[in-house]
């Protein structure tokens, strides 16, 4: 596309058109996604989070006395804003921060509560992925839902570079 094209606003052929149109259904499911993913939700157990919150929180149960940067690199934050996660989860009381004996690092630890949490979480994420499968799949073969999860893997990987 031209930068003639660019100011108009029109497509120089058909499959452009097609590729915008499949960048406006990309950014549509963002914003459907992202808007999903920041409301509180009540597990059963514990205080309501959101999805950041329980999945950190899960994440701290996984690897007990992770650190915040450790935590920040694997989901791609700074550690500015994990720093402020994980006073919001100190706050609810589902974790807790521990100093290290050399005083240079802190260690996140779950609570009774966070680890609780985060087992509840883990079926209820079983479950919703079962119940997500089997509606798709009404519309989607096995093998389309598969490359539907290869292409995202792919996709996250490039947009972590």
């Amino acid at each position: 596309m031209s930068m003639r094209d660019f100011k108009t606003g029109s497509f120089s052929s058909d499959q452009d058109a097609e590729l915008f149109n499949e960048a406006e259904l990309l950014y549509r499911f963002v914003v459907r996604y992202y808007t999903h993913s920041a409301k509180s939700k009540d597990y059963g157990y514990g205080p309501p989070v959101t999805m950041a919150e329980v999945h950190t929180t899960t994440k701290i149960d996984d690897q007990p006395g992770i650190t915040i940067s450790r935590l920040a690199a694997h989901y791609s934050r700074t550690n500015s804003a994990m720093s402020q996660l994980v006073s919001k989860l100190e706050k609810k009381g589902l974790v807790v921060r521990k100093m290290a004996t050399d005083l240079r690092n802190t260690h996140l630890y779950t609570t009774p509560v966070g680890k609780e949490l985060c087992r509840v979480h883990r079926l209820y994420d079983c479950e919703n992925a079962r119940k997500t499968r089997a509606a798709i799949g009404a519309y989607c073969s096995q093998e389309e839902i598969d490359t539907f999860f290869k292409v995202l893997r792919e996709f996250a990987t490039w947009l972590a570079k």
